[in-house]
């Protein structure tokens, strides 16, 4: 630990984002790290709920970046994670920048018509491109 005390600030390069994390804070980040991969599910939901639950004090887009930025080219399969979460500007996002079914838009767009009408619209917009 002596390193750390040594060190101000470390940088961090994730996804072409830099944070700044303070030597206190360092053992929470790798312990969160090694959390994401700890707690691997079947689905990307399951495992995006499997973390929200063991870090209730981290927001729920915040999780849903870390995740999708430890699965490099896999971001389309976090579009229903952050659908099912109701974290839905994140999953238009998700749906926009990487290839992702029609059908899982279509189908998307149908389940949740009547709770988020804007959402709806931007799904199937999405899934006509």
């Amino acid at each position: 630990m002596g390193f750390f005390c040594i060190v101000a600030f470390l940088t961090f390069q994730s996804a072409g984002f830099a944070v700044f994390l303070e030597p206190e804070h360092l053992p929470t980040a790798a312990s969160e790290h090694r959390g994401l991969a700890a707690n691997r599910a079947g689905t990307y939901s399951a495992w995006f709920h499997h973390v929200a639950r063991k870090y209730p004090d981290k927001s729920q887009p915040d999780i849903l970046r870390d995740l999708v930025a430890r699965t490099p080219g896999e971001e389309r399969k976090w579009f229903a994670a952050a659908k099912d979460a109701g974290l839905f500007s994140e999953a238009i996002e998700l749906a926009n920048c990487t290839p992702c079914s029609p059908q899982t838009l279509t189908r998307a767009a149908c389940d949740v018509k009547d709770k988020n009408a804007g959402f709806a619209v931007d799904a199937a917009v999405t899934a006509l491109r």
